[in-house]
């Protein structure tokens, strides 16, 4: 959040709650982006309350704490240990009259800095140094301990800032600490420097002190050096030692090679010896397999003609088993396609004598009793399960309530009587065998899409 602004010709500067801001202008334009203001020693946690410009080109900026001077890069601490009565001071609680003195509003009442009073920042006393040891040339992994202070009155709210050249990239945070300890320094030359900085004045020039560091025996050039002429000695021992003994080597393998050469060619002169015996006896195997062969494919035609012979005198069979079945079928349907005609024409004779009814009607009820009979029936089924192995056991277990006159529908169905034929051979009327019919498929369980001649011939 912006506390305060200030608009200068080709700049604004910022107070916010997270510290001091500024946007460069140019040609009435905002050029990049915001940038923090780098305050000397100024935390990144401050609120800033205010900021002004004075009539000597100095910003003063307002935190909660403290007043900051800055003129030409150089800044200047005001807070209660040195010049305010209160470390609280006011929202934008700074104010310049027409006479340039400056007016600050504190918890405790308001200050008055007049403008004469103002003076250029005074710069920190440079700090005197204090080396231990002092030697300009130091051995390897050698300690060393910088003391420093100012020696100017008063000697509070001091603070140092201090880096090595050789180690340190930047200069590290002011601390109130007046010494510095350091160890085990690798060989190398460096330098040491600190500046000191007191509220109300600017930072100190800083002040140096160099050394040299010298590297180890072992690091030294020419040691490195020695180390390369002591290699390339050796390299050059352990080259002629391997050459002398390749060319040692080379001949005992020379002979070595030409005993293993005449070795080779025997053992090659017996490899052929063998191939060749193991030719002859592979022939040998061929023309015997050959003979087997034949032997046995003369054995297989035999088994395949013996095999179709078979088949055709079962195909014979069952031709025959067929007429048999076709002819009971057959018998059974004109027995009782007579027995019902005699059995209509006693129905007329019944109606036109009625003396003899009482005969008549016995000789209907014989005719009942022959319609009904099982034994053809019996005869039938023997033939009927010669030709379909299998047929009823496979209905009975899969539909064990199924009863002789479903097995006896199911039979006619698979021989593909139609349903008059059908009616014929059972005795009952064609409406009697589609109820009959009827009720089968449901105990077969089939669907009403489903068609029960087909299901039955896949059974």
């Amino acid at each position: 959040m912006i506390e305060d602004f200030l608009i200068e010709k080709d700049i604004i500067k910022l107070a916010t709650n997270k510290g001091p801001f500024k946007i460069e202008i140019k040609d009435g334009e905002i050029q990049g982006k915001i940038k923090k203001v780098q305050l000397f020693d100024q935390p990144n946690f401050e609120i800033f309350r205010g900021v002004i410009k004075t009539n000597d080109n100095s910003t003063w900026w307002v935190t909660n704490t403290k007043l900051i001077r800055t003129k030409d890069g150089l800044s200047q601490y005001y807070d209660k240990s040195n010049a305010l009565p209160s470390n609280t001071i006011k929202f934008r609680g700074i104010e310049q009259n027409n006479k340039g003195d400056l007016w600050i509003a504190t918890e405790k009442g308001l200050v008055l800095l007049e403008s004469k009073n103002i003076s250029t920042p005074i710069k920190t006393d440079i700090p005197n140094l204090i080396v231990s040891p002092h030697n300009k040339t130091l051995s390897a992994n050698s300690d060393i301990e910088f003391k420093y202070n100012i020696v100017s009155y008063p000697y509070s709210h001091v603070k140092y800032q201090t880096r090595i050249i050789g180690i340190d990239s930047t200069w590290k945070d002011f601390s109130s600490e007046n010494k510095s300890s350091f160890m085990n320094f690798k060989g190398g030359e460096y330098t040491f420097q600190v500046k000191a900085w007191q509220k109300g004045k600017v930072v100190s020039d800083a002040i140096s002190y160099s050394f040299v560091v010298n590297s180890p025996w072992y690091l030294n050039i020419w040691f490195y050096i020695f180390l390369g002429i002591l290699f390339i000695l050796i390299g050059v021992y352990f080259f002629n030692y391997k050459n002398n003994k390749i060319l040692a080597n080379n001949s005992k393998f020379n002979d070595e090679l030409n005993t293993k050469l005449i070795e080779k060619e025997a053992e090659n002169i017996k490899i052929i010896e063998e191939k060749k015996n193991l030719i002859s006896k592979h022939e040998s195997t061929i023309e015997q397999n050959e003979t087997i062969y034949k032997s046995e494919k003369a054995h297989s035609e035999a088994q395949i003609k013996y095999i179709q012979l078979k088949e055709e005198q079962l195909e014979k069979e069952l031709l025959i088993k067929n007429k048999q079945l076709a002819t009971l079928g057959l018998n059974q349907i004109n027995k009782n396609n007579l027995l019902a005609t005699l059995k209509n024409e006693l129905k007329k004779l019944e109606k036109s004598n009625s003396k003899g009814i009482a005969n008549i009607q016995k000789i209907r009820n014989q005719i009942d009793i022959t319609l009904k009979t099982d034994k053809e029936w019996e005869v039938f089924l023997e033939h009927f399960q010669h030709l379909y192995i299998g047929f009823y056991s496979k209905l009975k277990i899969s539909f064990p309530e199924l009863t002789q006159q479903d097995l006896r529908h199911c039979a006619l169905i698979r021989l593909n009587l139609s349903n008059i034929e059908s009616s014929n051979v059972l005795g009952i009327s064609l409406e009697s065998l589609k109820t009959s019919r009827y009720r089968l498929k449901k105990k077969l369980k089939l669907d009403s899409d489903q068609n029960l001649h087909e299901f039955i011939i896949t059974i």
